[in-house]
């Protein structure tokens, strides 16, 4: 974890320098409870794969890895929608400094080094789409798009941009 520097406040648990949630990103929570199933999407030989990355982090990269198509660029950054540059930049370089491939350096890694390279750059292209304006907004207006096709609604100023059922209850 990063050093409090002078002027760090304290943060709720679960939240990101931000303020907003990361309850995916938290041990005890999971990318799993997004799946369709109930199965983890990981097998157990994964899991306890022999690599130079801790039990709870190797669970956090596998379930990120295997949720990166299902979630926004909010999502995966863990801010709100309404967040700005600076709370953006300020989570990406949080999660970079736990999932940058560079971290684990002369470390035996198996399986696990395409799946941080992958985790980092979903989390590189999110960053790079939502500080900048212009690419911010045609995103937003993706999701919206996307949202309306499918008969879904999206609410503003939760969590993560979040996306519920519509009038006729179809759900993603």
């Amino acid at each position: 974890t990063r050093r409090a520097r002078p002027g760090d406040e304290p943060r709720p648990p679960g939240t990101n320098s931000a303020g907003a949630g990361w309850d995916y990103l938290r041990p005890e929570t999971t990318f799993a409870a997004r799946a369709t199933s109930d199965r983890p999407r990981y097998t157990a030989e994964e899991l306890t794969e022999n690599v130079d990355i801790e039990p709870e982090r190797r669970l956090r990269v596998l379930e990120l890895f295997y949720a990166l198509d299902e979630v926004t660029h909010y999502e995966v950054l863990g801010v709100e929608s309404t967040a700005d540059k600076k709370a953006i930049k300020k989570a990406y370089y949080d999660l970079a400094q736990e999932f940058h491939p560079d971290r684990y350096f002369r470390k035996e890694l198996g399986s696990y080094k395409p799946k941080l390279e992958a985790i980092f750059k979903r989390l590189t292209e999110a960053h790079d789409t939502l500080t900048r304006n212009q690419l911010r907004s045609a995103y937003d207006a993706e999701l919206a798009r996307v949202a309306r096709a499918r008969g879904l609604r999206i609410v503003e100023g939760a969590r993560a941009t979040t996306i519920e059922p519509g009038p006729d209850g179809v759900r993603v």
